[in-house]
């Protein structure tokens, strides 16, 4: 298996269990935070920071080697500067992936090409059918990364603290962690180092919370 950035780590881990692929296309909290954490890999990369409104702009480095990356990062170009909790409610509008799907289809073929996805057969109600999942051994790689850096005593990484705020948002981190180690974890997070990279993905991670938040108010009051 190759070296999964943020992004991808973020995706096996979401996606590995599940019967298919799409929950980054269907489910509306994972696709916030997937979007969220391209934003926040381009952030850590040197490729978009926050000017002096706390809204996202370009860099002059343009991401390399990925091209979905690289597309989100000149349609930032291409529109006046945003927070980015206006760019998630703009590019996921209407719980609808259609304006990022050109990211979830770059992410799925990179884990292809990075080794975490198999074929499987199951049998379906018209015969066998074949399915595309992600390997279990990928994710628990990545959760076993969590947990080491979690349990030193040193400092956690940038991306380790995005990656676990990202999966307690989108309500992953319940499934790998128990509840004391997740209780242990949102400890730590509270303690992250104040540098200049910390706070501007900090910001970040509070605009993705924010969208969510927003996004569990309107759902319960359409239920009323």
């Amino acid at each position: 298996m190759k070296e999964l950035n943020l992004v991808q780590e973020y995706a096996v881990c979401a996606m590995a269990g599940r019967k298919n692929l799409k929950l980054l296309r269907n489910d509306y909290p994972h696709i916030v935070c997937a979007v969220g954490a391209v934003f926040c890999q381009m952030i850590m990369d040197g490729n978009l920071e926050l000017d002096e409104k706390k809204r996202i702009v370009l860099t002059g480095k343009v991401p390399e080697g990925i091209g979905y990356m690289r597309e989100l990062w000149q349609k930032i170009g291409d529109k006046k500067p945003m927070t980015l909790q206006r760019w998630l409610q703009d590019l996921t509008y209407n719980f609808t992936t259609k304006k990022v799907i050109f990211i979830y289809d770059g992410l799925i073929e990179s884990l292809r090409e990075a080794g975490c996805i198999e074929t499987v057969t199951k049998k379906g109600l018209f015969g066998l059918k074949r399915l595309e999942q992600v390997k279990k051994d990928c994710a628990d790689a990545v959760v076993e990364k969590i947990r080491a850096e979690f349990l030193e005593e040193g400092e956690l990484s940038d991306e380790t603290t995005t990656l676990s705020a990202l999966l307690y948002h989108s309500g992953e981190l319940k499934r790998y962690f128990s509840k004391y180690e997740e209780k242990e974890m949102k400890k730590r997070l509270k303690e992250v180092k104040k540098d200049e990279l910390a706070s501007i993905v900090k910001k970040a991670l509070d605009d993705i919370q924010m969208v969510m938040m927003a996004v569990i108010a309107s759902s319960s009051s359409g239920g009323n």
